[in-house]
């Protein structure tokens, strides 16, 4: 999001995804392969003024990887323009740096186009307010990434969020991912998805609750509703908390 959280608040998080699929578009022909894939996530987030940093770290249980580590991910983020305090909207650049593991990058259950990746990405949004709160908002983002092989691959992301009673809210999106590489992905040698031509569009739901004393949960699915030389027809579930506090 185009947005920080406040300034000198900790945010750490664990996150759980589910993923399962029965079928991998290859263009050529469908094949049916069935994926039940578990990620876990431990990440801390922070921000002062208009700089934020994540760090997060993800271990995966799927056909390839037994409860491996997955990858490391470092984001850095600078909010240019900020729609709260006046702007007319929200606009952030960030960088992403990803360290993935020699099993991550031979899952086809987990994107990666390298054990080395980089994401640039620009970020931007709009709120609608009341007094000292948000009603609703929207946002996008769209990134550029390439790993230490391969082609780079192109990522987009569009979202619109309602605020309810000040600490419940509820977000629409959909995501699409487009790798520029040449070659139809294969099951029986997959090296990562760098040198493939893939593509994917999913859209979802999120909801989200803050507690005074609880921190926050969010819960949220999505279904993945086209693909190209990427797991088809997947559905995902997923669930998150944070429990933020001041320095």
């Amino acid at each position: 999001m185009p947005w920080t959280e406040r300034d000198l608040e900790i945010y750490p998080r664990g996150c759980y995804l589910y993923q399962t699929y029965n079928e991998i578009d290859t263009s050529s022909r469908t094949v049916r392969r069935h994926g039940d894939d578990h990620f876990f996530s431990a990440g801390l987030f922070g921000s002062f003024d208009v700089w934020s940093v994540d760090l997060e770290a993800i271990i995966a249980e799927t056909r390839r990887q037994h409860f491996c580590l997955d990858s490391f991910r470092l984001t850095g983020r600078y909010l240019w323009y900020n729609d709260i305090v006046g702007d007319p909207f929200s606009l952030m650049t960030g960088i992403t740096l990803i360290k993935a593991t020699t099993s991550a990058l031979h899952d086809i259950s987990s994107f990666h186009h390298g054990k080395l990746e980089g994401e640039s990405f620009i970020s931007i949004g709009k709120e609608r307010t009341c007094w000292d709160d948000w009603l609703s908002r929207w946002w996008g983002c769209l990134g550029i990434g390439v790993g230490d092989h391969g082609n780079p691959w192109i990522r987009g992301q569009l979202a619109w969020e309602k605020n309810f009673q000040r600490n419940r809210h509820v977000r629409f999106f959909l995501n699409t991912l487009v790798g520029l590489g040449k070659h139809t992905l294969s099951v029986d040698s997959f090296d990562g998805y760098g040198p493939i031509r893939h593509r994917s569009v999913d859209i979802g739901i999120r909801f989200s609750k803050r507690t005074d004393f609880c921190g926050i949960f969010r819960l949220g699915y999505a279904r993945r509703i086209y693909a190209c030389n990427f797991p088809r027809g997947a559905h995902f579930l997923f669930f998150s908390y944070l429990f933020p506090f001041g320095l």
